[in-house]
């Protein structure tokens, strides 16, 4: 029985020193957008040089267009939901950094 617990045991050190080295250098943070860039809450200098996933940079409305049997056809005007419009000065966001990159992940209200 004490061998197996040693196994048990062994199994799940390693276990989270893989865990720990696959999400190292992986971190999540809050932020605000400025004028001039991001602003991390932890970090003092704002960062220019920045991603945003696509789903956040929704600028325009859109039409779709439904075709129905017969001749007639119409199309609607699909508005772009405040969540997901571009970034804006003041926004609150949630940033993931990955390595040295600064992915902006979503926006926080």
């Amino acid at each position: 029985m004490r061998e197996m617990e040693e196994l048990v045991r062994v199994v799940k050190d390693e276990t989270s020193k893989s865990i720990n080295g696959a999400v190292s250098g992986l971190g999540v943070e809050f932020g605000t957008m400025t004028e001039t860039g991001l602003k991390l809450d932890n970090f003092k200098d704002v960062i220019t040089d920045y991603k945003v996933l696509d789903y956040l940079t929704m600028d325009k409305d859109y039409f779709t267009n439904t075709n129905s049997a017969g001749e007639y056809s119409h199309s609607h005007n699909v508005i772009t939901p405040d969540g997901l419009k571009p970034l804006k000065s003041g926004d609150r966001v949630l940033v993931a950094q990955v390595g040295s990159e600064f992915i902006v992940i979503g926006r926080v209200r």
